[in-house]
């Protein structure tokens, strides 16, 4: 099965929360800084909820919907990887002191947390509508697991 959409780059986010877990560190005392950092954080996660809406989009008009979006996991293991950076970050913004625009940031990036985490589980249940039923009985864990393959090579 092939990809039906372009990949999605998680490359400029996983960049971008490196900088902000860097921000996060020297932003306590400098408001300029904290706004920087809080702006930052909400145009990601609007980035990536306008991402999910295109895909959605996309399904309800999409000619042939048993193609997947992540056959091999790979996008969706990104995602999983940059939600746990995500929260360390909300771990050390959360050991600075508490200012209005520190709490913004760290709602924004609960927020960020939890549009990957839609996006991140609407493409795995895309793809496991895609995947084929298979209609037959198993006696052990290993026949399952080799019908498994032999359905992902076929």
């Amino acid at each position: 099965m092939t990809a039906i959409i372009e990949p999605v780059n998680t490359a400029p986010l996983s960049s971008a929360l490196h900088m902000i877990a860097t921000l996060a560190t020297l932003s306590t005392q400098q408001t300029l800084l904290q706004l920087g950092l809080w702006q930052m954080v909400r145009r990601r996660r609007q980035d990536y909820q306008r991402r999910l809406h295109q895909l959605r989009t996309h399904r309800d008009h999409e000619t042939d919907p048993s193609q997947t979006l992540d056959p091999d996991d790979t996008l969706t293991d990104e995602l999983l990887a940059i939600q746990k950076n995500i929260k360390s970050t909300v771990g050390i913004l959360q050991s600075h002191p508490k200012s209005w625009l520190g709490n913004r940031t760290r709602q924004e990036l609960i927020r960020l947390h939890g549009a990957l985490g839609d996006l991140r589980i609407w493409i795995m249940e895309h793809d496991a509508d895609c995947s084929p039923i298979i209609d037959e009985a198993f006696e052990t864990p290993e026949a399952l697991l080799a019908a498994l393959r032999k359905d992902a090579a076929g």
